[in-house]
């Protein structure tokens, strides 16, 4: 994800983990200049991730998830 801008989520009780991203069991994820503001969820506000054991590997490292030049603002 590239220059993506996600604001005034609110709470929605449909979706209740992530208001702007929900990764449930992804390989990775890279977050780069974007603007996460005003989003609200029940679990994890702006994000929600949740790693599986089946999508673990040996060779993962510390950038299988990575957020860069990004905002977090009332989120």
């Amino acid at each position: 994800m590239k220059r993506v801008k996600y604001q005034n989520a609110m709470f929605n009780p449909e979706a209740i983990k992530g208001a702007a991203v929900l990764c449930f069991g992804c390989r990775k994820l890279h977050i780069d200049q974007s603007i996460f503001k005003n989003l609200k969820s029940e679990q994890g506000s702006a994000l929600h991730l949740t790693d599986i054991a089946t999508n673990k590997k040996d060779t993962d490292g510390p950038g299988k998830y990575k957020i860069t030049n990004t905002l977090f603002e009332n989120a």
